[in-house]
């Protein structure tokens, strides 16, 4: 809870589509880790909705929560 993640998300996104003109991005979190979340959505990227069983995790599928963020977000956000 040092915004560190936060920090860092931010300058990739910014970095992306600065430097590397990227049109979109994607995240992925583990449903059950909602703080990941958090930093994505303190980023700026938006909600789309949940993966039902996208990633094998040691034991089990589990459903992920996906966040994108387009190159046009990013530039309204900075208004």
């Amino acid at each position: 809870n040092q915004g560190i993640a936060t920090e860092a998300l931010s300058r990739v996104i910014d970095f992306s589509f600065n430097a590397m003109s990227v049109h979109r991005i994607e995240a992925l979190h583990d449903i059950d880790n909602p703080a990941s979340g958090q930093v994505m959505k303190k980023c700026g990227m938006i909600y789309e909705g949940i993966l039902r069983g996208k990633v094998w995790n040691k034991t089990q599928y589990r459903n992920v929560v996906i966040y994108g963020i387009t190159r046009e977000d990013f530039i309204h956000s900075q208004l």
